[in-house]
């Protein structure tokens, strides 16, 4: 949003740590996923998806949906995403020509940006820890 202004790198230092960080436990989240499945046995070639559905017969997840309208399936929740994207892209880009001040440097707003939605991910997954039965729409 404020195309990397000299008064905000300590931002940009934190985004890329926040990004390694981030990355590093997806990584390690992987990793403990991989394990478990060598516990439970299976198998981790990809093709033998008969393992995993012996293993695990009776999660909710392996049913398959008793009817999803358009509205509920994936060709939908990537055609939001690409609306919302732009929307939000074209706001950013041309928003600077009708309002100056969400566009000026500002170290408290660029922190806040980096931050806060940081936080509320944080919060959320604490929760799904916490409660593992909790649907995503109920953690923030």
């Amino acid at each position: 949003v404020f195309y990397n202004s000299p008064p905000l790198n300590s931002v940009v230092a934190l985004q890329a740590g926040l990004t390694c960080l981030g990355n590093a436990t997806l990584g390690i989240a992987a990793f403990r996923m991989y394990q478990e499945g060598k516990r439970l046995g299976i198998s981790s070639n990809g093709g033998d998806e008969d393992d995993a559905v012996s293993v695990l017969t009776g999660s909710r997840a392996l049913q398959p949906p008793s009817s999803t309208s358009f509205l509920e399936t994936d060709a939908f929740l990537l055609l939001k995403l690409l609306v919302v994207s732009t929307l939000v892209s074209a706001a950013v880009k041309w928003g600077s020509l009708f309002v100056d001040f969400p566009f000026e440097p500002s170290l408290l707003l660029a922190y806040s940006m980096v931050l806060f939605p940081t936080l509320l991910n944080m919060n959320a997954w604490k929760k799904l820890s916490n409660d593992p039965t909790k649907k995503a729409d109920q953690l923030l």
